[in-house]
């Protein structure tokens, strides 16, 4: 007995051994990550989960402010100074071109293999290569979805939701006779970036698209035309709410919370918001469907605004930051996201974990919606041809001609697709 018992000690001190020189092994690394805010918990649980299994991996993090536009400002600064304090960062979808173009974006393509990469979503996937190299990774979307009141809908006897846009202009018209006060449509057509977001799911539901197979532009043909006529159609049917022209997310997401809108183009993610009594009057009242077409079941698309992940090239730390890259962007990093903050997740079998169903059950609804996204067209120079593009639709949608409108704007993006 007193043999076995030595033996087990022996054997125990040796486990240890092992055990001590295992963490000797590896140095002490802090990292830095410029992460989301507002997460509800999610980045916390993040930050201690990625720790437990990486002990000497200490994470920092520095939540960004919301605007896009301000996330941009800081990381840009960072990045042009070659700051090596920020290991991993967030890239918003139309960001990757511009951020490779400028030499910001660490290549990732042994990150992950071939069948880890095919549980991601394939749309935000895609929009993460450049010249067929992975330089970022989806973390969670955001995709374009119509919004509309169920029981309105049921009250003046529609079976279920328009699924072409002329169809959403009759029942919107059906509905308005009944509801003074009620506009139709609501949708943010400010000038801004969100108006090309919007044009670009007009033009795909009608066949067409800004950027052909080989990545030459392609704004100036019948089916971009067509799409965006049906923009103006909207608003020459009189079923738009108004004021649309000037109108931002905030503008039309208040107003059909408030009760005054029937359908209402936003973000998929915000079916949490508009079901929620604390800040919806219409909660428990609406309803999600694909963006509208041309035709019934054809060409449904609607617009990635999602967020992605970066590991600066100017880090000291690049085979960590690997790792912490691949915790935020996984399944149990994923499933934080959905279950906290109500993310809409990149990896797509989060849907079926029975937490969301427990915790989120609408959010099964959105699974759809990730996988028929699609990208706004890349560019290094991004800005430049979102302006021209945000210029144009505006133009029209105010009375402009269609054919000069357009092929001026073929001529301008030729230029930038040129450089």
């Amino acid at each position: 007995m007193k043999k076995v018992i030595l033996m087990l000690l022996a054997l125990v001190m040796c486990f240890s051994c092992v055990c001590v020189h295992a963490e000797d092994a590896h140095e002490p690394v802090t990292l830095t990550i410029y992460a989301d805010n507002a997460t509800y918990g999610a980045n916390e649980a993040r930050l201690e989960s990625f720790m437990k299994q990486y002990p000497w991996i200490t994470v920092e993090m520095v939540e960004l402010s919301s605007g896009s536009t301000d996330r941009v400002a800081t990381l840009g600064t960072m990045l042009q100074a070659k700051d090596d304090s920020m290991d991993v960062y967030i890239v918003d979808c139309t960001w990757p071109q511009q951020f490779a173009a400028a030499g910001w974006l660490e290549n990732l393509d042994d990150v992950f293999t071939e069948e880890e990469l095919a549980l991601y979503s394939q749309g935000a996937l895609e929009g993460c290569k450049i010249d067929g190299k992975l330089v970022c990774f989806p973390f969670y979307l955001t995709t374009g979805a119509m919004f509309y009141r169920t029981d309105l809908l049921e009250k003046y006897g529609f079976s279920g939701p328009a699924q072409t846009w002329d169809e959403l202009i009759e029942q919107c018209k059906v509905v308005m006779a009944g509801e003074p006060g009620l506009s139709g449509y609501a949708a943010a057509w400010q000038q801004a970036e969100a108006l090309v977001c919007c044009g670009l799911e007009h033009v795909w539901g009608f066949g067409g698209d800004v950027v052909d197979a080989e990545g030459n532009p392609t704004f100036n043909t019948p089916e971009v035309k067509a799409g965006i006529e049906s923009m103006k159609k909207i608003l020459d049917s009189g079923v738009a709410i108004d004021g649309i022209l000037g109108m931002k997310a905030a503008d039309i997401r208040a107003a059909f919370w408030a009760g005054n809108v029937l359908y209402c183009r936003d973000w998929s993610v915000n079916i949490t918001s508009a079901n929620n009594p604390d800040v919806s009057t219409v909660a428990g009242k609406v309803g999600l469907t694909t963006i509208p077409s041309d035709a019934p079941g054809e060409n449904l698309y609607n617009c990635n605004g999602g967020w992605n992940l970066a590991i600066s090239p100017f880090s000291k730390h690049k085979e960590e930051a690997k790792l912490l890259l691949r915790y935020w962007a996984g399944y149990e990093s994923n499933l934080l996201g959905a279950v906290c903050k109500g993310d809409c997740p990149a990896y797509t079998a989060v849907f079926d974990d029975p937490e969301v169903e427990e915790k989120v059950p609408w959010m099964k609804d959105l699974r759809k919606y990730g996988e028929q996204t699609r990208n706004r067209p890349g560019s290094p120079y991004y800005e430049e041809l979102s302006a021209a593009m945000q210029q144009a639709i505006m133009d029209v949608l105010m009375g402009a001609d269609f054919d000069s409108t357009f092929a001026n704007l073929q001529t301008i993006e030729e230029e930038i697709f040129s450089r």
